[in-house]
């Protein structure tokens, strides 16, 4: 799926010595998957991505489910317990992204800059978090998010802060950058 605010799809590049490609998006731009063929095959193979991304806690609970033990401690597993069904109205599933999926936690800077977009620091976790794949003026100074219950909206980039990304989130305050 794309938003029309980013459907184009990124050129066709490799990092060096990676066999595998993933492309991160951007503002204007999805973010993709290709497939594990060769370079040269790859160059013409379909594009595999999308301009969202889903609340990676949410799917840190399914690969533990899937794989027991999977999930290493380093990514605070208190933080994905299953969330009570009471404040799904509240937890993103999938929003506006510049990547797959992303890690925020509520410590998380916000970009440095909005326009052009540029995210903070990695966040303490040391993953890709909030200004780095969420916090993205893709349309102005919000994002559209589909939440658990099944009801989407606009959010304000400044109010990603007050959603329950996980169960021991902290609602926080931020302070984006004007421009």
């Amino acid at each position: 799926m794309f938003c029309a605010e980013a459907a184009e799809p990124p050129a066709r590049t490799r990092g060096q010595g990676q066999e595998h490609y993933y492309y991160r998006g951007s503002v204007s731009h999805p973010w993709g998957y290709p497939d594990t063929r060769s370079y040269a095959e790859h160059a013409t193979s379909p594009f595999r991505g999308s301009s969202y991304g889903m609340n990676g806690w949410l799917h840190h609970i399914w690969l533990d489910r899937r794989w027991p033990g999977f999930v290493d401690s380093y990514y605070k597993p208190s933080a994905y317990i299953p969330l009570p069904a009471k404040e799904s109205a509240r937890v993103p599933l999938f929003a506006d992204a510049t990547g797959a999926n992303g890690l925020p936690w509520h410590t998380d800077s916000p970009p440095l800059r909005l326009n052009p977009h540029q995210p903070g620091p990695v966040n303490e976790m040391g993953v890709y978090g909030m200004s780095h794949v969420f916090c993205i003026p893709r349309h102005g100074r919000a994002i559209n998010v589909v939440f658990l219950d099944g009801h989407a909206r606009s959010v304000p980039l400044a109010e990603l802060w007050q959603l329950k990304w996980n169960k021991v989130w902290v609602p926080t305050q931020v302070a984006l950058p004007n421009e």
